[in-house]
């Protein structure tokens, strides 16, 4: 079985945000990359993040593989088309030329290893990302109750879901504070210019980077809370299920910006929400200094922007704030060698059971 395990996989590590974010599909376009990947009957699970989309199956077909690239591709020329590239062609070799770049591919132990980094934040933007787990679980269960998946593939998955909690176990992670939303809060907690209490929060998106940082935020007790993202029904959503913070349509979100001590941009868009074009209609009017954080892949606010009224803490900022302490990080390492050498073990085990009798019968003579 294991030998059969294969991902292809685009991420923030092969190609910049900017390329990346049109390649990345949203949940409706991420059904029908599943469908499509499972056309021939293998058993596949597709996983789409902010900052990463991989399509993990067990079999020797390469179809999963020609389809993910297929779509890659294709979503890159769109992307090119739409950014003014005039030319089908040249559209066409560019395409190309990036996937080909960009998509990387895993077999087998080095397969298993992947998916169990992934799983456990190893590879995320921000190293130990608790986040992450819980989006390979939703892709999993959604797969396997879509019956895309198989006995074999799902037994990987449960191996792959306790293995990450092993090594998050002892490597000391905080799933609490392991998020990119905790990360924005504890550098706000430090950097905002007046008392919690007087302040005005803003959180721009829905997603689980504006959710945690909403949420991490409300422990502030800060004047007042509120969220606003592109959907109004989800923002809505997020809203109802926490106390205290309100919801402000989308079509207000520059008043709610202009009118916010503190705001966290966390939208998933590929063209930046404040420009040169309307940072004075958010900032001029402004009596004391907002800080805002992006958390936005590509930059919500353009890195053009400056203004005397603003401290813009970019995405950069606050992955160094909480890179992972070299001592954590050794024992993440240390613990993921040793749970992939039992996967490993586990696997091989099986597949040699398969082919071994339970008994010998007795010989009568």
């Amino acid at each position: 079985m294991l030998p059969h395990l294969r991902i292809v996989s685009i991420s923030h590590r092969t190609v910049d945000m900017q390329r990346l974010v049109p390649l990345i599909p949203d949940a409706e376009q991420t059904s029908v990359l599943q469908t499509d990947v499972t056309a021939d009957g293998t058993p596949a699970v597709v996983l789409a993040t902010c900052n990463r989309v991989e399509c993990i199956w067990l079999g020797e077909s390469n179809a999963p593989e020609h389809t993910f690239v297929h779509s890659m591709r294709a979503r890159a020329g769109a992307a090119l088309l739409a950014s003014g590239s005039p030319d089908p062609a040249t559209v066409a070799r560019e395409a190309k030329r990036l996937t080909e770049r960009a998509v990387v591919r895993y077999h087998g132990e080095a397969a298993l290893e992947h998916l169990l980094r992934v799983s456990a934040g190893l590879e995320s933007q921000l190293q130990g990302d608790s986040d992450i787990l819980g989006q390979v679980r939703l892709a999993w269960s959604t797969a396997r109750s879509n019956g895309y998946t198989s006995t074999a593939l799902d037994r990987v998955f449960e191996r792959i879901v306790n293995a990450t909690r092993h090594v998050r176990l002892h490597a000391g992670f905080d799933d609490a504070s392991r998020t990119i939303g905790r990360a924005a809060a504890d550098v706000l907690g430090e950097r905002i210019p007046l008392p919690w209490e007087d302040a005005k929060v803003l959180v721009l998106g829905s997603g689980a980077a504006a959710t945690s940082a909403l949420d991490a935020l409300h422990q502030y007790g800060p004047a007042s809370l509120a969220v606003s993202s592109r959907t109004d029904a989800r923002a809505a959503d997020v809203a109802r299920k926490r106390s205290g913070v309100q919801c402000v349509p989308w079509h207000l979100r520059e008043r709610a910006i202009a009118h916010a001590d503190v705001v966290v941009f966390a939208l998933r868009t590929e063209q930046p929400v404040v420009g040169s074009h309307n940072v004075s209609t958010l900032a001029d009017e402004r009596a004391r200094l907002a800080v805002w954080a992006d958390l936005g892949m590509p930059p919500n606010v353009h890195p053009s922007v400056q203004h005397d009224s603003l401290e813009i803490l970019s995405l950069g900022t606050l992955m160094t704030w909480r890179e992972l302490e070299s001592a954590c990080r050794d024992r993440a390492e240390a613990a993921l060698a040793r749970e992939c050498s039992l996967l490993t073990q586990y696997f091989e085990r099986r597949a040699t059971n398969r082919f071994t009798p339970r008994f010998t019968a007795a010989v009568t003579v």
